[in-house]
């Protein structure tokens, strides 16, 4: 009996011992080591968006997630309807050094955007799928998917 309850003991002490490094380690999920949350808008009303790939490093330790492009992550989500020439914006809880917002429409390129965070939906109607690619310099990058569709 004494010799489960020892057994048992220095089982618990190591699990105690790896749970509480497993942050500092990069073992488990640490908030540190994935990139700063997005937030996007139309005319101030919430966009769902869907998280493709990232990297991103913290305190010595980096994660790389791949994922599949924005019209994948996009093609079982409905689009959120909005007219023509609102304003979007997109935000991070830390500000990236560069942006890059790829406008697809029917698979093809629409639009490139480079460094805005604030930019009009497309006039025409349509279908349209956001490809954003954020960068902060010596932390990492993120993909961010959404769809719209113009009435």
């Amino acid at each position: 009996m004494y010799r489960i309850i020892g057994i048992l003991s220095i089982i618990l002490i190591l699990m105690t011992g790896c749970g509480s490094n497993s942050n500092a380690t990069g073992s488990g999920k640490s908030e540190q080591n994935e990139p700063p949350e997005a937030s996007i808008t139309v005319q101030d009303k919430d966009v769902s968006f869907q998280q493709g790939s990232y990297c991103w490093s913290s305190s010595g330790q980096g994660v790389c997630v791949d994922k599949s492009g924005a019209e994948d992550l996009t093609k079982d989500i409905e689009p959120m309807i909005v007219q023509g020439n609102e304003t979007i914006r997109i935000s991070y809880e830390e500000e990236p050094s560069q942006l890059h917002v790829r406008i697809l429409k029917d698979g093809n390129v629409h639009a490139n955007l480079k460094d805005q965070s604030e930019f009009q939906t497309p006039a025409e109607p349509g279908i349209y799928v956001y490809d954003v690619f954020a960068k902060w310099r010596e932390k990492g990058d993120l993909a961010i998917a959404f769809k719209i569709k113009v009435e």
